[in-house]
């Protein structure tokens, strides 16, 4: 799978789907979460042509965020930039492990968005960084798995039974 092409949000929820299948394959998630992750890129596909359009950043972290000598905010590095939806690019922030300890209900909410796109978006990033950390044989050093990351992130916006 080619996981750096120029892309929509629309391709980046299909890659999240053939990676989650992938992932699912090598074990790291058990069936009852892969379906039910499965469902949430589902809805989201299903909603995002009803959602405005705007510039994503794409890729946006620490290091793209830069500060000139007149204290102006810069960000850089837009190679990853696509047509996406308002909310994306703050969410996809609060993916990083380091941003972790800001996490609560209010935190995710923050973006704007509603809790099945807050889901969509997150799932997708989620899946598609896992996948990428998996071809790249950096997961060997996670603390959490691929699962128990999303879970984490997800017991914030919803009830499910994680045990599945």
């Amino acid at each position: 799978t080619n996981l750096h092409q120029s892309y929509t949000l629309e391709d980046l929820i299909v890659t999240a789907q053939q990676e989650l299948e992938v992932l699912f394959e090598y074990g790291f998630f058990t069936k009852g979460m892969r379906e039910h992750l499965f469902f949430i890129l589902s809805e989201f596909e299903s909603r995002i042509s009803r959602l405005s359009r705007c510039i994503c950043h794409g890729d946006l972290s620490d290091k793209n965020v830069m500060m000139t000598e007149d204290q102006t905010t810069v960000l850089i590095d837009w190679e990853d930039a696509f047509l996406g939806i308002e909310g994306y690019d703050y969410l996809y922030w609060l993916t990083f492990f380091n941003h972790r300890k800001f996490y609560s209900k209010e935190i995710f909410f923050r973006s704007g968005c509603e809790e099945d796109v807050i889901k969509g978006i997150l799932v997708t990033v989620l899946i598609i960084k896992s996948a990428i950390s998996f071809y790249a044989g950096s997961y060997e050093n996670n603390s959490l798995t691929f699962q128990e990351r999303i879970v984490e992130i997800l017991k914030y916006l919803e009830i499910y039974d994680y045990d599945k």
